[in-house]
């Protein structure tokens, strides 16, 4: 019976496999996937590779004979099975009248000239002999600009960018659709593959009414880019008038950049004209320093963006959210070594939100101190729990980040609204906790409450927020009920 002593590591395979923490992902790789019990979790690839390895090693050291591997993989290929069955189960069918969100973008409002594309403005339906009405994709615009190098082929289906740099500006708009049923806020669901080393043993198909796909990708000028934003713009709605940018931070891909910005839209219920910032990122783990490269090289491009948006444009409320590695960009243009900035005189930005900053904490604290004010808010969201932030700070050589709280105490300086979130962080197994600005409804819900109101400071807008006194002055922690 030695030939079983691989069953428990079958066993764990088939978990990982049937509850959606699947190792290889195309497109983003900054994703929380479902456990199918409505809790999140995150694999890392390396996890998983791991597993597979002691499967594929295992002869020499548990197992006595080639016929107890074939057993080893049977196991795993069942397990494989139930995956494939389980992925293919119809998802439940949500109603018609509760379908689209609040937040949620109608294909008939989007301007006609930007978007003469093949998405339709009808629900999104099986492709059965009765299809269910019922089951219907939220579509979200989402008006980008970047600076990375375009790898668009004749072969491709639309337009793609990758992680080599550009000098030259480049904006457009997609449309991405976005399940309605069957996803918790926070989540991205993208199709998964699973492969042992070269090999791909199942790749889950695309599928809009389970996955964020893109609808719809066009490149346009930056006159046009302006006009069908001040265009869609025009539209009534809750949070008329206001725009959002959103700046993702390292080991980011375009196409994951774009996802992540129209689910942040859609989970805080923000119906205004939404953007994405795009700058060059690896997309890898391993390019940490030509990321922060990267971003030093992108601050010119990252505010002429942010200037077409404020002057070309009809928006009167102007919102920057800026993640991770993500922060040095808007820090750096908005906060300059040397001179003033640019973007510190446009009248209608309002808020720069600071999520996870990767950031050194040294350097936020002189800048913001040997400033004058600037006339828009700063909002800084840290958390002590944020391993990734933990992984840059051993690159920054013990430097802490401007995201971290170390000794229980966040960067606290004059003119910044600094929320310690680690309370809200839940435990999640190899869990990075690094996008919790992003999946935690409290946190998206204040985001939007500031947005729309400007109420600040953060205790007066949540009862979740409460004030704390430090010798270096005030800041705020997340306090659950």
């Amino acid at each position: 019976m030695t030939g079983w002593r691989l069953a428990p590591l079958a066993v764990l395979s088939a978990r990982l496999v049937v509850f959606g923490a699947v190792p290889q992902f195309r497109g983003s790789r900054d994703v929380i996937h479902s456990d199918g019990l409505g809790h999140a979790c995150f694999i890392p690839a390396r996890a998983w590779k791991s597993c597979m390895m002691r499967i594929m090693n295992c002869r020499s050291r548990h197992i006595g004979s080639w016929l107890s591997l074939a057993r080893a993989l049977v196991l795993f290929c069942c397990a494989l099975s139930i995956a494939a069955c389980s992925q293919n189960i119809t998802t439940a069918s949500i109603s018609a009248g509760t379908a689209l969100r609040e937040g949620a973008v109608s294909t008939a409002s989007l301007p006609a000239p930007a978007f003469a594309l093949a998405a339709t403005s009808t629900p999104l339906v099986k492709k059965s002999a009765a299809p269910d009405k019922n089951e219907v994709v939220d579509i979200i615009p989402v008006f980008w600009g970047t600076n990375r190098r375009e790898t668009t082929t004749a072969d491709s289906s639309r337009l793609k960018f990758g992680a080599e740099r550009s000098d030259e500006l480049k904006t457009g708009v997609a449309r991405i659709t976005i399940p309605t049923a069957r996803r918790n806020p926070g989540e991205i669901l993208r199709p998964w593959e699973v492969g042992v080393l070269s090999w791909t043993l199942y790749s889950q198909k695309e599928n809009p009414r389970k996955h964020f796909t893109f609808a719809s990708m066009e490149s346009m000028s930056l006159d046009g880019f302006a006009e069908s934003a001040s265009r869609y713009g025009n539209r009534k709605g809750r949070f008329e008038d206001h725009a959002l940018v959103f700046v993702h931070g390292y080991n980011t891909d375009f196409d994951a950049a774009l996802f992540r910005t129209a689910q942040i839209a859609h989970d805080m219920g923000f119906d205004g004209t939404v953007y994405s910032f795009s700058w060059p990122s690896l997309g890898k783990e391993s390019g940490y320093i030509h990321d922060r490269d990267s971003v030093d090289f992108s601050v010119p491009h990252f505010t002429r963006f942010l200037q077409a948006i404020a002057t070309r444009t009809n928006v009167k409320h102007l919102h920057v959210i800026a993640h991770s590695m993500g922060t040095r960009l808007v820090f750096e243009s908005v906060y300059p070594a040397q001179g003033n900035s640019a973007l510190g005189r446009l009248p209608n930005l309002e808020n720069v939100i600071l999520a996870a900053a990767d950031l050194d904490k040294s350097v936020l604290e002189q800048r913001a101190r040997g400033t004058t004010k600037p006339p828009f808010a700063i909002t800084l969201y840290a958390s002590n729990r944020d391993r990734a932030l933990m992984l840059s700070k051993k690159f920054a050589r013990g430097v802490p980040r401007a995201g971290d709280v170390p000794d229980g105490i966040p960067v606290v300086v004059p003119g910044v609204d600094t929320i310690d979130i680690s309370a809200s962080t839940t435990w999640v197994f190899l869990g990075a906790y690094h996008n919790t600005y992003a999946e935690k409804s409290h946190v998206l819900g204040d985001m939007a409450l500031l947005m729309k109101t400007g109420v600040r400071p953060p205790d007066l807008r949540s009862p979740t927020y409460r004030s704390v006194k430090a010798s270096q002055g005030v800041f705020w922690r997340y306090v659950s009920n």
